[in-house]
């Protein structure tokens, strides 16, 4: 019995002191899993890392690619299919936060060389 009462009061603790934030690292991780890259059907950006979280009550997803010099392969990329997939990424993450709000979703490229670049910034 003082087990059992030893084990819920523990496991009462890890829940008190678990923050939201663990929650966004898994749903970012579930992100990462299902979109490892963007593409128009004949271009492709690797998608090196997600950041997933609410500030101010405006959802925003940060997409992060990689590329060893420029500006990869963004010029040669349909916008038009990015903005799909985008609108996409915004639609699942209100579904899953329950939330009506616009996404505000930037795509940023993190050259090996340099300062990271802003590819696309928008609320979908």
């Amino acid at each position: 019995m003082k087990k059992l009462l030893l084990v819920s009061f523990l496991l009462g603790s890890f829940l008190t002191f678990a923050d939201s934030s663990n929650s966004f690292d898994i749903l970012e991780d579930r992100f990462e899993l299902k979109h490892t890259q963007l593409t128009d059907g004949t271009t492709q950006l690797k998608i090196d890392d997600v950041d997933i979280g609410v500030i101010n009550n405006i959802p925003f997803i940060n997409i992060e690619v990689e590329t060893f010099i420029g500006k990869g392969s963004w010029d040669k990329f349909n916008k038009e299919a990015y903005k799909k997939i985008a609108t996409n990424m915004a639609n699942e993450l209100r579904t899953t936060l329950g939330s009506t709000q616009k996404v505000l979703i930037t795509l940023v490229l993190d050259p090996d060389i340099g300062d990271n670049v802003l590819l696309s910034e928008g609320q979908y």
